[in-house]
């Protein structure tokens, strides 16, 4: 299957499983507020969340029906078609950690040793942030998710 965004689709990763103190449905639920944020300050792109796409995945996942690499493989493909990756990171993610090498790879994110070095990874809270910082914090990613989708047209 081949997938064509219409316009600039930046994908957000974000952690589903990682955070302990929080369940799954929590963590899917807190990324969908933080990129329903995103896109009221960048109207422009839209925003891939797999949160947002997870309530069948998570039915899948707890009837073993389905595993993480059945996620990764798809997670990873829909990266492949964006034009932009940002990490909302909130903890540790293997998962995360994917999407960042292949984003790398695709060179949407800068390679870097250490983690908190590479501007695509957002340590910020975004919940409790105002859109004039949402806006200044995502826009050279939401810029550089533009200018790589009018190329790849």
């Amino acid at each position: 299957m081949k997938i064509k965004f219409q316009k600039p689709t930046l994908y957000m990763s974000h952690s589903v499983r990682g955070n302990g103190d929080l369940t799954i449905e929590q963590n899917c639920k807190r990324a969908m507020r933080v990129a329903s944020k995103i896109r009221s300050v960048f109207p422009e792109v839209a925003i891939y969340c797999p949160a947002d796409h997870d309530l069948v995945l998570q039915i899948l996942w707890y009837d073993k029906r389905i595993d993480v690499d059945d996620f990764m493989f798809a997670d990873l493909k829909i990266l492949r078609a964006c034009s932009g990756w940002m990490w909302w990171w909130t903890s540790e993610s293997r998962g995360c950690e994917e999407e960042y090498l292949e984003a790398v790879t695709l060179k949407m994110a800068e390679p870097t040793l250490c983690l908190n070095r590479s501007p695509q990874i957002i340590y910020q809270d975004l919940l409790k942030a105002n859109f004039g910082v949402v806006r200044k914090v995502l826009s050279p990613i939401v810029e550089q998710a533009k200018k790589r989708f009018k190329l790849c047209q």
